[in-house]
């Protein structure tokens, strides 16, 4: 059968894989627990004003409040049950391994526009971070769109960030259904590399081990606000312009 004849050659790929998979866990990998960025975002961006958003990690309890840490006077543990206030949900400290390292602020501009700063760093565990569609399509949301907005550096490099635009259903005050729409911007910065897609990231990751033995912490950095659903163009120009001042500032080096 004409099928027979590629059987070789699937031995043959099957046996390189596997010996490469060999080679990367017989010699000593060295692990690097630096960040690729800087993890105390920006207190300013350019006019844009920025306050840290803790979270409340009481189980179970029903007011799962999150709260501007302007609001609580240095406090670390929250006014309405007393419970430990942390950098990330309680959803977010369940699913995430240990070692993950999130920080995220809300910022305003003059204007009263609102947007939110998060970053996440990963651990030795490769579930710290993935494709952020398999979260965002949660509970109804939906991707009505996708752009990739391309950005010049100051290291001579372009700065590469995939912007989705979203649909959220709520539940409006008279109980009828309404929906709320949004975007959501990000990319994965890692030692050498910045990129928007998790595939490349990961042949990034498997590069450094194959070629330096080295396992590096990668960052995800995300964008996320309002969207005008009667303009396409609005929220990706808020990006780049918010990105423009943003993104220097976190290159400044890492922790």
């Amino acid at each position: 059968m004409q099928s027979s004849r590629f059987i070789p050659y699937v031995v043959v790929l099957a046996t390189l894989l596997a010996g490469t998979a060999a080679l990367i866990w017989a010699v000593d990998i060295r692990y690097v627990d630096s960040s690729p960025v800087l993890l105390d975002l920006p207190a300013q961006v350019a006019e844009w004003e920025g306050v840290e958003i803790l979270y409340c990690t009481a189980k179970g309890q029903e007011h799962r409040r999150s709260f501007r840490a302007s609001e609580l006077d240095g406090s670390k543990v929250c006014p309405e049950c007393g419970s430990e206030l942390a950098t990330a949900s309680p959803s977010e400290l369940e699913e995430l391994p240990g070692d993950t390292i999130m920080r995220r602020k809300q910022y305003t501009n003059p204007e009263g526009r609102v947007l939110s700063a998060s970053i996440v760093l990963s651990g030795k565990q490769r579930s710290s971070l993935h494709r952020p569609q398999v979260c965002l399509t949660d509970g109804g949301n939906e991707i009505v769109g996708e752009h990739l907005i391309v950005l010049p550096t100051d290291k001579g490099k372009n700065l590469r960030v995939k912007v989705l635009s979203l649909n959220q259903p709520v539940q409006l005050p008279s109980g009828a259904k309404g929906q709320h729409t949004a975007f959501y911007a990000y990319w994965f910065a890692g030692h050498r590399h910045e990129t928007p897609h998790h595939a490349e990231r990961m042949i990034l990751m498997a590069a450094d081990k194959v070629l330096y033995r080295t396992v590096h912490r990668w960052a995800y950095v995300s964008i996320s606000g309002p969207r005008n659903p009667r303009s396409n163009q609005e929220h990706l120009d808020i990006v780049r312009d918010f990105l423009t001042d943003f993104h220097p500032i976190i290159q400044a080096g890492g922790a």
